[in-house]
């Protein structure tokens, strides 16, 4: 029987279980938390769950200086402490492990212990992040070795239903900038589209996706009719790698 760690260096992403259904509440408690800190409302989980959020609203919360949420310690300990995680400090060889969001570089964006969210609204293409890779931190190009992985974690029931996609095996491929066809926010993102075969892995509540920084990823297009799909992505780094792109 395949090993976990074996998928996973195989097909450059596997789902593996990870967070609690306490854990999973606390984070959906924060995220919404974050939500009304941004947005100065009282809106509910519920609410931010059925499409609450009016265009104008949506467009605040997930501008790039301000799409994190900040990590309660238990979580990150947990997430250091995971058998499978320190496999994979082990594997990518980062002695000095971190979870860091990390936006623009020439913007200095960046904050430890954090999470990226996002909140994809239902059948609007524009909040879905087209494919690419993560290798490219900052939106700018990097050799080869810079890697890293990362994780997806679906907040809702649409997340689960509905999750991003992968190019099983992509993650042994050198993107070079002649791969890319243009910059999108922050990530480089290919733009045939078609030329690639998408697997997305099933998953249940409390299940993440774990995925190399070269796998090609995402297009996960959120076919609800009346639901937002809620997810967070965490990132693994060598903490040394962080404080030489980013300014403390």
């Amino acid at each position: 029987m395949t090993s976990k760690f074996d998928e996973y260096t195989s097909n450059g992403f596997c789902a593996y279980p990870l967070f609690s259904v306490s854990d999973i509440s606390m984070l959906q408690n924060l995220l919404l938390s974050r939500v009304q800190d941004l947005t100065c409302s009282e809106l509910c989980f519920q609410n931010l769950y059925d499409s609450q959020l009016s265009s104008s609203m949506h467009q605040l919360v997930t501008r790039s200086t301000c799409r994190f949420l900040e990590l309660p310690d238990h979580i990150v300990h947990n997430l250091f402490s995971n058998p499978f995680i320190k496999q994979l400090f082990d594997f990518y060889k980062i002695l000095d492990p971190g979870i860091y969001w990390t936006g623009s570089l020439d913007q200095n964006l960046f904050k430890q212990n954090a999470a990226g969210f996002r909140i994809v609204r239902p059948l609007v293409q524009s909040d879905v992040a087209r494919l690419h890779v993560d290798r490219h931190i900052g939106g700018r190009l990097h050799s080869s070795n810079f890697r890293f992985f990362s994780l997806w974690l679906p907040l809702n029931l649409p997340s689960l239903l509905y999750p991003i996609q992968f190019v099983n095996g992509s993650h042994t491929y050198d993107y070079s900038s002649s791969g890319f066809n243009r910059l999108s926010g922050l990530s480089l993102c290919f733009d045939d589209q078609d030329n690639f075969t998408l697997e997305s892995p099933t998953l249940t509540s409390g299940e993440v996706v774990l995925f190399d920084s070269n796998t090609i990823h995402g297009n996960g297009f959120n076919h609800s009719v009346d639901s937002n799909r809620i997810s967070l992505e965490i990132r693994f780094y060598s903490s040394s790698l962080i404080s030489s792109l980013y300014k403390s």
